[in-house]
């Protein structure tokens, strides 16, 4: 009887010890999220922040060049992209810039998600293929992720509203990328930013 409860013992200490071994803990990664919700939540506060984009002058076909050239799009701009005019962000007001605009709004989306709605304007003519990257960030947990696509939207303006389980905390995000344009030229997207304390 004695070696019969010592085995059960035994028994039940693996048992246990397999349990906290391969039990995830309660703050596991993004991973482990709850299913999302089926609808977007509506934002309750807060404008999506501004960034203009700016025509990168320097790395372009000889084609587009020309056009760019005929169209004055370069002319009395700096050669260097990122410093050609002003890309200082302004929240519910769009700065300065060459290309077109670029824009993020991110909120709470509850139970650990938040919403993100993003896109891109041109006016120097369509937009034909958009490499885009929003990058975030969980301050309170060191979570981060990415959504990115390439998209080819084949017109002026293109946007996208979209969700990703950051878990609840406080999470920044920036919205960079390029957009090529049909004619050849390429926007640089200057990065706009925004943040949200998701629950």
């Amino acid at each position: 009887m004695q070696r019969f409860r010592g085995h059960a013992l035994g028994v039940a200490a693996l048992a246990l010890l397999a349990m906290v071994m391969f039990v995830p803990a309660a703050s596991a990664a993004p991973s482990q999220a709850p299913p999302p919700s089926t609808t977007l939540h509506t934002p309750r506060t807060g404008h999506a922040v501004h960034m203009k984009m700016t025509l990168d002058c320097v790395h372009m076909t000889p084609g587009a060049r020309v056009y760019a050239d005929q169209h004055r799009y370069c002319a009395g701009r700096s050669a260097n992209p990122a410093s050609a005019g002003t890309v200082t962000p302004a929240p519910d007001n769009v700065v300065t810039g060459t290309c077109g605009d670029s824009w993020l709004w991110i909120w709470d989306g509850q139970n650990g998600y938040t919403d993100f709605q993003f896109g891109v304007y041109s006016d120097l003519g369509s937009i034909m293929m958009l490499n885009y990257d929003v990058s975030w960030a969980n301050w309170r947990n060191g979570f981060s992720g990415s959504i990115y696509d390439t998209v080819w939207p084949w017109d002026a303006s293109w946007e996208r509203t979209t969700f990703d389980y950051t878990a609840p905390g406080d999470i920044s995000a920036i919205f960079s990328g390029t957009a090529t344009l049909v004619w050849g030229g390429e926007c640089v997207l200057n990065g706009a930013t925004d943040s949200t304390t998701t629950t």
